[in-house]
């Protein structure tokens, strides 16, 4: 009586099926592989480009005032006049903004 509670019935096997469990799907191929890692590296570049290239950029800017503090400050100088160059660009190509 518990067991047909329970939902058990002995010799049923699945829906119709031969009582086996069903086949295994096959391992993906080296081509699905490659196509998966393919399309991550397509997402990812650009920001792991941009987070490398503010860490190179900060470790030269730190190496060069330890050379001296004269480049260093060079270097600070020429990266501010390249964020506002590219500030008025912004600005000067779209006349709709004020």
């Amino acid at each position: 009586m518990i067991r047909w509670a329970l939902g058990y019935t002995p010799g049923m096997s699945f829906y119709y099926g031969s009582g086996q469990p069903p086949d295994e799907p096959k391992p993906g191929s080296i081509r699905e592989t490659i196509s998966i890692v393919v399309a991550v590296f397509k997402v990812m570049a650009l920001p792991i480009g941009l987070l490398m290239g503010s860490v190179l950029g900060l470790v030269l800017l730190i190496y060069s005032f330890t050379v001296s503090p004269w480049l260093g400050l060079g270097l600070l100088i020429l990266g501010a006049a390249a964020v506002g160059a590219f500030a008025f660009w912004e600005r000067t190509r779209d006349p709709k903004l004020p």
